[in-house]
């Protein structure tokens, strides 16, 4: 799977703002899909799995705050982990 710009941009945001860059980096096969690479551990893992663990990470909502979210960025967000079938923490629902 191919990442929007608004995916990519929204994900990385969070990434940033939560301090989880630290590990999370989105890059790009030379098939052109994308992929998430672990700085942490030096590892290729899945995209769906990669924005999982960036989820889990948006354990409460001083973390979701720390974003900064507009309503554009959370649905953005919401419809890709919509797609990935990946659960969306209570306070990153759109209303």
């Amino acid at each position: 799977m191919t990442l929007t710009a608004a995916q990519y941009a929204v994900l990385n945001k969070i990434a940033r703002r939560t301090k989880m860059d630290c590990w999370f980096l989105i890059k790009q096969g030379v098939n052109g899909d994308d992929y998430v690479y672990d700085l942490e551990n030096g590892a290729n893992i899945e995209l769906a799995e990669g924005i999982n663990g960036l989820m889990e990470g948006l354990d409460c909502s001083e973390n979701v705050d720390s974003c900064h979210l507009n309503w554009i960025e959370k649905s953005v967000l919401c419809e890709l982990c919509s797609l990935l079938n990946i659960e969306i923490p209570k306070a990153l629902e759109v209303k």
